[in-house]
């Protein structure tokens, strides 16, 4: 009996080291591993990410993506360009330091132990979403009124002016009362506790001229080229 009870606290003492190496961050909680995760990438002081993003509405109709890349240098200089020209608004360590702070809800999708990579789901709180949006969506407008007043005859210049205002009528109507829901999927290395990709939805409900309406919009970044520091 005693041999027996012996060969037992011996076979523990060899499984107990085995059973503590699972993955790395093994027993972390979704908010734990949203904040390594964005610490993790506000310390590398250079990498590169590329993504693209559509637009949908409730009717089944899509545009057609839009692709674009970007450089993180020196920790905050951000270098975007896009296949059209314009300047996207994505910038990845902020996205991850604005769902760390106001998210609504994040949770860990299921997940084998033997995975290198785990995914966190997070739901932005809607006034947050909503707020951003309608700030993002005005920076928007005022870039392209600013692209087109420069240069032209007087009459040419009023005529810009009175189709900028318009549009930001228009902007003004969809905004009041626009409701913007948005949840987040990011993907971790477990080894590194970096994000891998990034993947951002939105669902838009407005009212524009009496009439209801529902769009929603894709956006999917993958990071790469991480400094070693």
């Amino acid at each position: 009996m005693r041999k027996n009870g012996l060969a037992i606290l011996i076979a523990m003492s060899m499984l107990l080291p085995l059973l503590g190496c699972g993955q790395p961050g093994e027993g972390r909680t979704a908010e734990e591993w949203l904040s390594l995760a964005y610490s993790g990438l506000a310390a590398k002081d250079e990498y590169g990410f590329s993504g693209s993003f559509s637009m949908r509405t409730a009717d089944g109709v899509a545009y057609r993506p839009q692709t674009f890349e970007g450089k993180i240098a020196e920790h905050n200089q951000l270098t975007l360009q896009s296949e059209h020209g314009n300047q996207p608004h994505f910038n990845p360590v902020q996205v991850l330091d604005m769902l760390r702070q106001e998210h609504a809800e994040v949770k860990l999708a299921k997940a084998a132990r033997r995975d290198k990579q785990i995914t966190l789901i997070i739901k932005q709180k809607e006034k947050v979403s909503t707020a951003r949006w309608s700030g993002r969506l005005r920076a928007e407008l005022a870039e392209v009124e600013n692209e087109k007043l420069p240069g032209g005859a007087a009459s040419q210049r009023e005529e810009i002016a009175d189709e900028m205002n318009r549009a930001k009528q228009q902007l003004e109507q969809m905004l009041d009362g626009m409701q913007a829901s948005s949840y987040y999927e990011v993907v971790i290395d477990r080894a590194s506790l970096l994000p891998v990709t990034m993947e951002e939805n939105t669902d838009f409900r407005y009212t524009y001229k009496g009439r209801a309406v529902s769009e929603s919009r894709h956006t999917s970044v993958r990071l790469q080229s991480f400094d070693e520091t």
